[in-house]
């Protein structure tokens, strides 16, 4: 059966495929998902983000400095969708997130905006600041192929604790040759998924992996 593809699934794949074996295909007791001190900090950060900015509560005082960028999405957009799921099937039609036989593709924008030929993209963060350029260059491209008006997409990370913005804009033109290349990375997936190849790749993050040593040549556990 052909699997889904998203970008943190295609990021996992090419970090190890090992590792997206175990956490999507087989998911033993330990690559269960759990919650941590991280992941609440993150799911309260994005409901106290989502509700100011649709106008519903105030922004609680240790994320008050985040009010200048709401104010700026409230006055340049008429409408704003928060934690908006975007699945496709393999016709590129909308689809349920949760049908495992029919979806291709799933993608969840924390703050999407259109306004006539203008889009933005904004994906709330935590923690440190790192560079994802892809996942914002993905996230372009899926604006585009579902609002053919659009001509140019602005994204942006905001590392809400830091006030870190890294942003960039891309434009219609260059949707084609982000969507194919996107296309095939995740053709490696189900090349390796038809095979039931899924080989180690040892990487800087082994340290953290949930692998163990019975699991992966590189599981420290």
């Amino acid at each position: 059966m052909p699997i889904a593809w998203s970008w943190s699934r295609i990021e996992t794949f090419e970090q190890c495929p090992r590792k997206f074996e175990l956490q999507n295909i087989k998911k033993p007791d330990n690559f269960k998902f759990e919650t941590n001190e991280a992941t609440e900090r993150g799911k309260k950060v994005h409901d106290a983000l989502e509700k100011a900015l649709l106008g519903q509560a105030e922004l609680p005082e240790d994320l008050k400095h985040v009010a200048p960028i709401i104010a700026k999405i409230q006055a340049s957009f008429p409408e704003v969708q928060t934690e908006r799921e975007i699945a496709w099937d393999k016709d590129k039609k909308l689809s349920s997130w949760f049908d495992t036989k029919v979806t291709m593709f799933r993608c969840a924008l924390d703050v999407l905006a259109v306004d006539g030929t203008k889009a933005i993209i904004y994906d709330w963060k935590t923690g440190k600041a790192r560079e994802k350029p892809d996942q914002l260059r993905l996230y372009a491209a899926v604006v585009f192929m579902m609002y053919p008006e659009v001509q140019t997409v602005q994204t942006a990370f905001i590392f809400v604790e830091h006030m870190v913005v890294k942003d960039a804009i891309y434009h219609r033109d260059q949707f084609q040759k982000i969507w194919s290349e996107f296309e095939d990375r995740a053709e490696l997936i189900q090349i390796a998924n038809d095979g039931g190849n899924w080989p180690p790749r040892k990487n800087g993050l082994c340290n953290w992996c949930k692998a163990t040593k019975d699991q992966c040549t590189y599981g420290k556990r």
